[in-house]
């Protein structure tokens, strides 16, 4: 086989990565494995080289790979309570939240918006982006309308879910 390198080139025309060096099958073709990173959406070039030997002329070839913005989608677990240090009463609920990508289940990192409506009493807060899940404490009397929305980012589409919970 011959050594092949694989380049990948951004939006900017600066090189985003080496993919790989490969060695080419028996046909002449290359396979590369290669995880994409968070690339925003749209073509990046991809360029081939072959360095060429005593008996071949060296060659080149350019391709483009075309990402997409992931799609992503909210799980919003279920609701957990308990009493409150022991003392007889309403005590405490919370929901754990997690935003993940479809297409394999991996938690996306983004801020999220969280509505609670209690009693006709709407109660927003921004979950700030620093980890991928969020157990939020449910205030006020059951049931609790839980409404969230992640806006998308550079390299994921916007997602939104609405769920309702009672005490159990």
């Amino acid at each position: 086989g011959k050594v092949v390198k694989l380049r990948l080139t951004g939006k900017d025309g600066a090189t985003i990565s080496y993919l790989a060096t490969a060695t080419t099958d028996a046909s002449g073709k290359v396979k590369v494995p290669w995880v994409v990173g968070l690339l925003g959406q749209g073509n990046y070039p991809i360029k081939a080289t072959f360095a060429g030997t005593d008996s071949l002329n060296a060659a080149a070839a350019d391709g483009n790979l075309f990402v997409s913005k992931g799609i992503t989608a909210f799980d919003l677990g279920t609701i957990s309570c308990g009493p409150y240090k022991n003392e007889p009463g309403s005590g405490w609920c919370s929901i754990l939240i997690s935003l993940k990508r479809t297409v394999d289940s991996t938690n996306v990192f983004g801020d999220i918006k969280l509505e609670v409506t209690s009693a006709g009493k709407t109660t927003s807060k921004t979950l700030k982006a620093s980890t991928t899940s969020h157990s939020f404490p449910l205030l006020g009397a059951s049931p609790w309308k839980v409404k969230v929305q992640f806006d998308g980012n550079v390299a994921y589409q916007s997602a939104s879910k609405e769920q309702t919970f009672s005490r159990p």
